[in-house]
Order: C-alpha cells, then sequence, then structure tokens
C-alpha cells in the first residue's frame, strides 16, 4: 500500500525520521478499516460519527499540546509541537542548536516544547533544579516511559531505576566507593592499566606520524580498569585490534538505537515484529550479555586468585546480601550499568580534555609544571596517591573540561504528581522534566565568559551542584566522582608530561543521539613525543 502522506512535505520527513511518516500513515488506515468495519454495522452516517469522533479523539490525545501556565517555546506547530526543532537538531549540531534554541529564553526560570504524546519542562534556574532534584526528589522519577526505552540493555540497574530498587542498589555500591577503597586497590589498579596505556601508545606512535582516535583508546582504558577494579575481571582490552573488540562496539550500538528509540513511537512494533533497528538492538544486547556473563563468571571463581577472592568488590558485595538472593539477571543488570558507569563517561571526560588541551597550550604547559613541581621529572615512573590529589590545576582542568563537554548532557525525569513551583509555575503530572547540562553551561546567567575554557573558574570557587550538575544531584550524585577524577588526573598528567596533543585536521566531531556523549566518528589526535 503506497504511503498516503507521501507527497505531503516530503523533504520534513526524509529529513526527519522515517518512523514518524509511518505511525500518520498507519492511523490513517486503521482510519479507513474502522470506517469499512463500521459501514457494515452501522451504515454509512453511524460509521461515519463514530470513526470522525473516535479519529478526533485519538489525535487530540496524542497532540502536542501548549502548556497551560508555562511559557511555550516559539514556533509551536499544532499537532506536532516541536518536532520540526527536534528534527533539526537530529540532522545537524544537536547539542549546539539546541543550546542556542534555550538561549532565547534564558530571562525565563522554566520553559516548555512539546512534542507529539509529551510535554517537557526545561529548567533554566538553578533554584528550581535544586528544589525539583532535591527537595522534590519523590516528585520526579525515571518512570516507566523512560525506563521502556532503556531495558533491553540496563534492564533494572541503577541507570533505570527508581524508589526501593535504586535505594539498594546504591547503598550497597556506596560501600565500595570509599576514600579506603580510592587509595587502595583503585589507585594501584589505574597506575597499572594506565602503565599498559602509555606503552600502547608509546607503540602506536612509533609507528608513524598517524593520528589515534583517542575516543577508543580510552575506551578501552576505562573498561578494562573498572572491570578489574570493580568486580575483579580481568579484561585485556588495550591491546587488542579494535576489530576483535566485540563488547564496545555492541554496546555502543545497543545505546545508540535505545536512545534512538525517543524518536520512533513505533519501536514496541518493531520489536515485536523483530525488524529493523530492534531487530538489530537484540543481536547487540546478546554480545553484551556474554561478556557480562563472562565477568560475573570470573568473579565467582576466584580459586585460582586467592588473592583477589579476598577483596570486597561490587559483584560479591551484592552476592552477600543476606535481605535478598540475587537472581543471574539481576547481578546482569547490576553489572552492565556500573560498568555504563565507569567507562562511558571517564572515557568522555579523557577525550574533550585532551581536544581542550591540543587546543590551548599554554594550559598544557601549566599542567605540566604542576606535575613536575609535584612528581619530579620522573612523573611518567611514579606517582603517589598524595602527588595525585594535591594536582589542584590538573583538577580545575578536568571540572572545565565537564563544564563545556558534560559527559551526560542531559538529565530527564518525569514528573509523579504535579509540582508547584514558587513563581507560581506547575509542572504537571506526566510531564518532563529536562535539565540540558549542555546548554546551561552555555548561558550568561550560569556563568562569566561561558564559552570560554578557563580552568581558574575552579580554582578560588566551588559551585553547587545545581549550577554545576556535571555529576548529577543529591541523592543521586554520581557514586563514582573521585574515581573518575583520579582515573582522569593519571592518565592525563603521563600523556602531558610525553607528549604534546595535536588534532588530526579536517575533523568534525559529530554526537551521536545518545544518552551520553558520544562521537560518530570518534576523535583523532597526533601524540607527538616532546624532546
Amino acid at each position: 500500500m503506497k504511503y498516503i502522506l507521501k507527497n505531503v512535505n516530503t523533504v520534513f520527513w526524509k529529513e526527519y525520521c522515517l518512523e514518524v511518516e509511518i505511525m500518520l500513515n498507519l492511523l490513517l488506515f486503521a482510519f479507513c478499516i474502522g470506517l469499512s468495519v463500521a459501514a457494515e454495522f452501522w451504515g454509512g452516517y453511524g460509521a461515519w460519527t463514530l470513526v470522525i469522533s473516535l479519529t478526533t479523539l485519538g489525535l487530540w490525545l496524542t497532540a502536542a499540546k501548549r502548556h497551560d501556565n508555562i511559557v511555550t517555546i516559539e514556533p509551536f506547530q499544532p499537532y506536532f509541537g516541536h518536532l520540526n526543532e527536534f528534527r533539526r537538531f537530529y540532522s545537524g549540531s544537536m547539542y549546539d542548536d539546541c543550546a542556542k534554541w534555550l538561549a532565547k529564553y534564558e530571562k525565563h526560570r522554566v520553559i516548555a516544547f512539546s512534542l507529539p504524546l509529551r510535554t517537557y519542562v526545561s529548567i533554566l534556574d538553578p533554584a528550581y533544579i535544586e528544589l525539583i532534584w532535591t527537595a522534590e526528589f519523590e516528585s520526579a522519577e525515571k518512570s516507566d516511559f523512560f525506563n521502556e526505552k532503556y531495558e533491553p540493555l540496563f534492564g533494572n540497574g541503577i541507570f533505570n531505576a527508581d524508589g526501593k530498587i535504586w535505594r539498594k542498589h546504591r547503598k550497597i555500591a556506596s560501600q565500595i566507593f570509599t576514600m579506603r577503597s580510592l587509595k587502595g586497590h583503585m589507585f594501584e589498579c589505574f597506575i597499572n592499566t594506565t602503565k599498559d596505556f602509555m606503552e600502547k601508545i608509546s607503540e602506536m606512535t612509533n609507528k608513524g606520524n598517524k593520528a589515534i582516535d583517542i575516543s577508543d583508546m580510552f575506551g578501552r582504558l576505562t573498561l578494562e580498569a573498572f572491570t578489574f577494579m570493580a568486580f575483579g575481571a580481568e579484561v585485556p582490552c588495550i591491546r587488542k585490534a579494535p576489530e576483535v573488540l566485540e563488547f564496545p562496539k555492541a554496546f555502543d550500538a545497543a545505546f545508540v538505537i535505545c536512545s534512538r528509540r525517543w524518536l520512533n513511537p513505533l519501536f514496541k512494533l518493531e520489536s515485536w515484529l523483530n525488524i529493523g533497528k530492534e531487530k538489530e538492538l537484540k543481536q547487540h544486547v546478546k554480545v553484551v550479555n556474554k561478556f557480562v556473563s563472562d565477568v560475573i563468571a570470573q568473579r565467582k571463581d576466584m580459586k585460582y586468585r586467592d588473592e583477589l577472592a579476598k577483596r570486597y568488590d561490587l559483584i560479591s558485595s551484592f552476592l552477600q546480601d543476606k535481605e535478598h538472593q540475587m537472581t543471574e539477571k539481576e547481578l546482569r543488570d547490576i553489572t552492565i550499568n556500573f560498568i555504563t558507569a565507569g567507562r562511558d563517561t571517564t572515557a568522555s571526560l579523557l577525550t574533550w580534555t585532551c581536544y581542550e588541551l591540543a587546543m590551548h597550550p599554554d594550559i598544557c604547559d601549566k599542567v605540566r609544571k604542576e606535575v613536575v613541581s609535584l612528581c619530579g621529572d620522573d612523573a611518567d615512573d611514579f606517582m603517589s596517591f598524595d602527588q595525585v590529589t594535591k594536582m589542584t590545576y590538573l583538577e580545575a582542568v578536568l571540572f572545565e573540561t565537564l563544564r563545556l563537554h558534560p559527559s551526560v548532557p542531559v538529565l530527564l525525569r518525569f514528573a509523579t504528581r504535579d509540582i508547584h513551583l514558587p513563581g507560581g509555575e506547575i509542572i504537571r503530572k506526566g510531564e518532563g522534566v529536562v535539565i540540558n547540562a549542555y546548554a546551561l553551561a552555555r548561558l550568561d546567567k550560569f556563568w562569566k565568559d561561558p564559552l570560554k575554557f578557563d580552568p581558574t573558574r575552579f580554582l578560588d570557587q566551588t559551585y553547587s551542584p545545581a549550577q554545576y550538575p556535571y555529576f548529577n544531584l543529591p541523592p543521586r550524585l554520581c557514586l563514582g566522582k573521585h574515581v573518575a577524577i583520579m582515573e582522569t588526573k593519571i592518565a592525563i598528567a603521563k600523556l602531558a608530561m610525553k607528549y604534546n596533543f595535536k588534532l588530526k585536521e579536517g575533523q568534525s566531531f559529530v554526537p551521536t543521539f545518545s544518552a551520553t556523549m558520544q562521537l560518530k566518528e570518534g576523535m583523532k589526535m597526533h601524540f607527538i613525543p616532546r624532546t
């Protein structure tokens, strides 16, 4: 059957996504079928009345709507709302375009935008951010609407969970991410894996002046370090060729497809029919599950590693939970959720830190001077925990990098009840609540000279989580914050001491449509040995 809307605004649909066109055609096709069936039972006039009434009701229920008491972004199209704007974001530099979009409404505390089926409220005021994410914590949760998008990959782990499950997972995991653990086996793990990483980088640079995909290499570093540190599993991926690294490729592809579900109203139908991207998703998840099963199996079978068997890590902590016997599915969900937290976000921070140091050689020189002042010229051979902790300028560089290039660009919740804000605005039950961390970093009312890369912002001043939500906000504040900062400091300090950074020319850094800041084509960089 030919699409009924084939000749209507063809350019728009081709540039956006085929799924929306299919959805509308299915609605119209259902309308025709309904009309035919109704005509058999009630006759022509009754059939028309019934079908038109039901169709009108369906269109009203699914249509994008202006918010009743919060300023709605213009232009607003009937039925589609801001679908056209999101089509433009999706096909271009989505985060930058969206930041410019929101900047037009900077004077407002909250603004609304709408898509078919759902209205969203974007928070542009630190006081409101703190109120909703902290004081009104129970009023804004991930919800089933969020969870259904990522369930195939993350299951019911901490990334998706709310309520009792989230509290339980966080409570048990918090026993692992302690300062004692960070000073002990975690720091030792980071030093050892970074040593292997530096040797691999040296081998690659010695083969010629070929640019290295640092997003790929940092993904390997963080995966190998975190799986050993958190689970006691050996995943020696730093030295493997990219084509044999099935898990990272499968995971990244699955993550993108899950995120793409936000733009695909037919993903449930596709999944049921096992077609299109949903078929690919199932194939990728099989690879992910195989990897996670191997990690869990390694940790359970520690007879050959007595010293490791005595160590208290994430898997053992959940296995020893006396209140609940963990199933294999629960262990799988827990493991993949924490691998994601430990791998993706830190790899993104490492990648963009190298980018900023390449763009600002003077700042890179200051990093080197600090490292030399603390560790001497032999920093490549030895670093102590105290020395790395005292690298305050490097830490400021990381915080500024995270401000401009947040690992998680957008935080999203859904109102579980009406939320009454101090200014009289009301976020209705069921509406999405958005913190666009990427956009907020570019607003003048949040930061002075916001587009300037200036690490000194963080040398003498601290910021509330509401102004700096890049590790999320309490009570969901990132458990691994200090772990990520420590790991990144070690790697960047060693790289900066040995190399100058130069970006490969002619690159464009286009993000994928994903919950984390991933690049479609990676980031290629030349590491030039210092003389």
